[in-house]
């Protein structure tokens, strides 16, 4: 965020609900909360770019789906499990996990879900999904870059071998 010029943007930071353990719906009220709130205040002209992180970015594009009202609308994903990860195929099956996990976000992140499947067919704005092969949350690490008919407006983009953490910092220094 140091780099930008925050005269020209107004730039406002949300943290997922529960850290993302809850239900996609609850998590997407919470970012559809603020970002109506602030729209309300502001001009409906100004732009809106979300740059999402792992769960948040299947979050985001169920909210940027839902904000038709918005024209101009971008999503930037940052090792976003945005089409599921086996990783939570495989912990699903731990016994006794849902003491420790929302069963709701355990079914919304497993590999090629509906949920997930359903929302990525329904983007139609600018978007930029970054993934790492790296990844050891996130496999395989396509699944962060998701491929839809409306292609025109996707950019993807993979680094070498950084982590789910890294990635972040990785992505910025582009």
């Amino acid at each position: 965020l140091d780099k930008i010029n925050q005269d020209d943007y107004d730039v406002k930071t949300y943290s997922l609900p529960q850290r993302g353990n809850t239900s996609l719906d609850i998590c997407a009220n919470s970012l559809r909360d603020m970002i109506n709130n602030y729209y309300n205040t502001h001009s409906s002209d100004n732009k809106l770019c979300i740059v999402a992180v792992s769960r948040g970015a299947l979050v985001s594009i169920k909210v940027l789906n839902e904000l038709t009202s918005i024209p101009n609308k971008k999503l930037i994903s940052i090792a976003g499990c945005i089409n599921g990860t086996l990783l939570i195929d495989y912990i699903s099956k731990i016994p006794l996990i849902n003491y420790f996990m929302d069963s709701n976000m355990l079914n919304e992140m497993k590999y090629n879900n509906p949920i997930s499947k359903s929302l990525i067919s329904n983007i139609d704005y600018d978007r930029t999904f970054i993934a790492s092969m790296g990844d050891n949350r996130i496999f395989p690490f396509t699944s962060s870059l998701p491929i839809n008919d409306k292609s025109q407006k996707t950019r993807h983009m993979v680094l070498g071998y950084s982590g789910h953490i890294s990635i972040t910092q990785d992505s910025l220094d582009l």
